[in-house]
């Protein structure tokens, strides 16, 4: 076995780090999936923790539930008063949880559930009240409701928009439709305008106008796995948005997370509803929207990609923070959105294992590079040496005679040969010493 040198220890050390990496990343994601799951020198959970009594989800796997969708000038759902003001928009058909990887629709004719693994993707035109620009507070909001087929209050009228909040197991989030977003206008003379160029050009600032912009785009998810948590040791990431209900056993049930992916709206889903006079600063009545359509998409994930989401949501809260000392324009924050959400999860992660690898095999690269070319320089030098010897050979002929010229020659050529042979092999080899003289 050949002894240990500076290149080996250098080699052995790259591929420890590089494994030490992969094991960090695979330990990463076993944490965000699957949090409770213990997993000796990955994701360890002392013994008193895990035997304390589990927190269960809410929802059975027969639980039936529907998705209705409505908007409203409303801030909040304050009880029964706020569908009066607001306008149903969608419901869907009824759904259950089976095992919580997809939406999975109820088919009472059949035990099994049909599965819908693309989740539901709907064009939902939103209609502004009549009074909606003569108002300064411009605000629209779409409410997502889950609720079970037996929490429609049947009104009157003998209509059903109503639903029945106050059930423990439904669930409710909100996206604002219609914000007040900046729209920078520049009011530089242009350089082509004939008029400008036979006058004097005036270089005027920018003005920033606030104007009302629809959001075109509202991307709704839903966690269903059925992970069981130690009593009270829910991921503190997660905590804020875990709600519980009185359960069966000792401990409280939790119901699904639901919530709105922020990272699914960039700025290309904002979308002005109006425009303003450069002077006066008022709406031009002509050009103004009286509505939208928004695209709405409703996906069962995975509770490692809500936490994900969730991390990269708060990081790039961060980066736009104008107390934050790494900051991002919104065109990158954008990118990194479009980078994250519209990919595959799983593309990601190959991603990031490929450029791992991708950074060890450069540096063991280099390291052969100087290893090959400094064994170069040392051949380099050894063909001075025998020109020199064979020199000083030709000077006294009694040392060797002329008949053994020719055979010198060939020993000279086959050592320097195996000399290159070795030094391939040992390149080939890890870059293992192979002394062949």
């Amino acid at each position: 076995m050949p002894s240990l040198n500076i290149s080996n220890i250098i080699t052995y050390c790259t591929y420890a780090f590089g494994l030490w990496y992969l094991s960090r990343i695979f330990s990463i994601g076993v944490q965000l999936y699957y949090p409770s799951l213990h997993i000796p020198l990955i994701n360890e959970t002392p013994k008193q923790i895990r035997s304390l009594p589990k927190h269960d989800l809410a929802w059975k796997k027969t639980h039936n539930y529907l998705v209705s969708l409505y908007t409203s000038k409303s801030e909040k759902i304050s009880g029964i008063e706020f569908f009066e003001t607001s306008d149903l928009v969608y419901r869907s058909q009824v759904f259950v949880p089976g095992d919580g990887r997809f939406l999975y629709e109820n088919i009472e004719s059949n035990n099994k559930p049909k599965k819908i693994s693309n989740g539901l993707d709907l064009n939902i035109n939103i209609t502004l009240p009549s009074d909606f620009y003569q108002k300064n507070e411009n605000s629209m909001y779409l409410y997502a409701i889950i609720h079970q087929k037996e929490n429609i209050v049947e009104n009157i009228d003998n209509t059903s928009s109503a639903v029945d909040v106050f059930d423990p197991l439904v669930l409710v989030t909100s996206s604002k439709l219609v914000l007040s977003r900046e729209r920078t206008k520049d009011t530089k003379v242009q350089l082509l305008d004939e008029k400008a160029m036979n006058e004097k050009r005036v270089v005027e600032p920018q003005q920033v106008f606030h104007e009302p912009h629809a959001k075109t785009r509202v991307t709704l998810e839903l966690v269903l796995e059925r992970h069981r948590f130690p009593s009270w040791r829910f991921p503190s990431d997660i905590a804020p948005y875990i709600r519980v209900v009185r359960g069966s056993g000792k401990t409280p049930d939790y119901l699904p997370l639901f919530w709105e992916n922020p990272l699914s709206t960039r700025s290309i889903h904002l979308k002005p509803l109006a425009n303003y006079t450069k002077v006066a600063h008022k709406r031009i009545e002509g050009e103004s929207m009286g509505s939208f359509e928004t695209n709405v998409k409703i996906n069962v994930v995975q509770l490692g990609w809500f936490r994900l989401c969730l991390m990269l949501t708060k990081t790039l809260a961060q980066f736009e923070s104008p107390d934050s000392l790494i900051k991002a324009s919104s065109e990158e924050i954008d990118n990194l959105k479009e980078m994250v959400y519209e990919n595959d999860s799983r593309i990601l992660l190959l991603t990031i294992i490929a450029s791992v690898l991708h950074l060890i095999f450069e540096f063991l690269a280099y390291k052969e590079d100087i290893s090959f070319w400094s064994q170069e320089s040392k051949n380099d030098k050894q063909p001075e040496k025998l020109d020199d010897l064979k020199n000083s050979m030709s000077t006294d002929p009694k040392i060797i005679p002329n008949s053994s010229n020719e055979n010198w020659k060939g020993i000279s050529r086959s050592g320097v040969a195996m000399r290159t042979i070795s030094s391939v092999v040992g390149t080939l080899r890890g870059n293992r010493s192979v002394e062949i003289w």
